[in-house]
């Protein structure tokens, strides 16, 4: 029979140990590569979270500051999300690239009040004699005095491409993640309604009646900055939490407008990893 020495015991003890703490929390430093020869990894992120993303206004001459001021005074910031993929490429170094595709959502209130409306509406009398037989019509346009209220909801959507370089550094079973890189935009879309130049409502929804075009349907290019924690679920999954900022280059209105207007994104992106295998 083969005698076990007392190093041999605590040494089989320890390999046991190890193996059952590696089955309830993965090391992620290890999962991420096949073998010794493996050089390169995938993972894929799906990802969400609130935002903030306000408004703020450059002007092109100090003549625009009554303008501004009153855009101001009319649009009242009130929500703002984004959703998104990610195709992760990691290098064993811990450099990595990023492909993704990310929908943000911004959400505005426009409270206008105009006291001193005016509403024209067509009144017709017609009159009759003694005997009741009709005689004639008379037409005329009355102008009834009174305040219009409008509280609308706008909505600004962008979709962007991101293309990032990251790095991934160990720190304990976790991991600090930090994401740098350009965003394409591919499209925005917008609708609800703001004050024209002449501080009179307009939509700015395509295809509504007199409708002003004052915004981009392309912003070009963008920037964006992350930086997070991902922590280990399974051998597949983790977790991950990442801050993260979109700074947009360009106004979001057209050059002829005679504000310059712009729209970045601050978020909070929470979500899941998927490490292939």
């Amino acid at each position: 029979m083969e005698e076990i020495s007392q190093d041999g015991a605590s040494t089989l003890l320890t390999g046991a140990a190890s193996s059952e703490i590696s089955l309830v929390k993965p090391d992620p430093n290890c999962y991420k590569f096949s073998g010794p020869g493996s050089k390169f990894a995938i993972t894929a992120d799906i990802l969400g979270g609130p935002g903030f993303s306000p408004k703020s206004y450059e002007q092109n001459s100090s003549d625009d500051s009554v303008y501004a001021d009153a855009r101001e005074a009319t649009e009242n910031y009130q929500y703002a999300w984004s959703a998104g993929v990610r195709i992760n490429l990691h290098h064993r170094s811990g450099v990595k690239g990023s492909l993704g595709f990310l929908y943000s959502q911004a959400g505005d209130v426009f409270d206008y009040t105009d006291s001193l409306a005016t509403q024209s509406t067509t009144r017709i009398d017609s009159f009759f004699a003694a005997d009741g037989t009709f005689l004639y019509e008379e037409t005329s346009q009355v102008l009834i005095l009174g305040t219009l209220i409008k509280k609308i909801h706008n909505t600004y959507k962008y979709v962007d491409i991101p293309l990032l370089v990251g790095y991934e550094m160990p720190m304990g079973r976790s991991s600090i993640m930090l994401h740098a890189g350009p965003v394409f935009n591919l499209t925005t879309t917008h609708e609800g309604q703001i004050l024209d130049p002449m501080l009179h409502p307009r939509y700015i929804t395509d295809g509504e009646p007199g409708a002003i075009d004052i915004y981009k349907t392309n912003l070009g290019m963008s920037l964006y900055f992350g930086a997070g924690m991902l922590f280990p679920l399974t051998d597949h999954l983790s977790w991950l939490v990442e801050p993260s900022l979109l700074y947009r280059l360009n106004p979001v209105t057209l050059d002829n407008y005679p504000l310059k207007e712009h729209r970045h994104y601050a978020g909070l992106n929470v979500g899941l990893r998927y490490h292939f295998k």
